[in-house]
């Protein structure tokens, strides 16, 4: 404190996405931790962290088990670590995790040394910290360098869940990344009340990049209705800025609006595959 006297270190859990108060806290100056430091913080959070995580039974294509936990269990320590040993710790923000229902969200101190698509392709790491970095390494925590952005970026695309997000603060001087723990159409389920054939179409959308409307008929398998009630539920969700339309005729397309990050995501997962292909 003598040498870094802004240090601070919080984690903060809420049981709902909308909560302002927070249900459980780690923070340097609580009376419950007299002498917390980056390596007591790190060993006391991570375990809360990975209790925030449902063990979901998720059956992969080929009908084993999916990896959903072990993936955002992986997710959740890469961000904590990165957050500990990249923050500029003489910055006037506070190193802060936040555990909601839906999400992860992790602050630190300082600007990224590369870029976001550099980060999540794993392609440079230049540590800000390190001899924090050294320690971490020494003990385990700390692994491959550069190989924290593509853990978390394969948990969301090996799940499916939405893209993870990076928010770079110059004027404040702090970087936060937010990993999601849900899918499109759980976190659009919370905060819309969608009946049966809305969360069919949701789905489906999540998992092809474009649609037609017959493409959409044979797919449900007439499961959901008659083609009418069908097309008035795509129209609800077009019209409420939830799926993106394009064209007209036998030439419309639909698409689940997709935000920035999440384009710039798929564009990283489809460079993947192509040095798949490639090599």
């Amino acid at each position: 404190m003598d040498r870094f006297p802004r240090f601070q270190l919080d984690y903060m859990k809420y049981a709902k996405d909308s909560d302002i108060d927070w249900e459980d806290r780690v923070s340097v100056g609580d009376m419950n931790f007299p002498s917390l430091n980056i390596f007591s913080f790190y060993n006391i959070v991570l375990p809360k962290l990975v209790a925030g995580i449902d063990d979901k039974y998720l059956q992969d294509a080929d009908l084993t088990r999916g990896t959903y936990y072990a993936d955002l269990k992986l997710a959740a320590k890469e961000a904590l670590v990165n957050a500990l040993m990249h923050a500029y710790y003489d910055g006037d923000v506070a190193v802060k995790i936040v555990d909601r229902p839906s999400y992860f969200e992790f602050t630190n101190p300082g600007d990224m040394r590369v870029s976001k698509e550099s980060f999540l392709r794993g392609q440079t790491s230049i540590i800000r910290n390190s001899q924090i970095a050294l320690l971490f390494r020494k003990i385990g925590i700390s692994e491959k360098a550069a190989s924290g952005g593509p853990r978390i970026l394969k948990s969301a695309s090996n799940n499916h869940l939405l893209a993870p997000e990076i928010k770079v603060d110059n004027e404040h001087n702090f970087t936060t990344i937010r990993i999601w723990k849900v899918d499109a159409l759980t976190l659009l389920n919370d905060k819309f009340e969608l009946d049966k054939v809305q969360r069919f179409i949701i789905d489906y959308a999540s998992r092809v990049k474009t649609f037609k409307f017959n493409d959409l008929i044979a797919k449900s398998a007439g499961t959901y209705g008659s083609q009418s009630k069908i097309r008035q539920r795509l129209n609800i969700l077009v019209e409420s800025g939830i799926i993106n339309v394009t064209g007209k005729g036998r030439a419309t397309f639909y698409q689940l609006l997709k935000t920035p990050a999440q384009k710039k995501v798929e564009k990283i997962i489809n460079l993947w595959d192509l040095e798949k292909r490639l090599y």
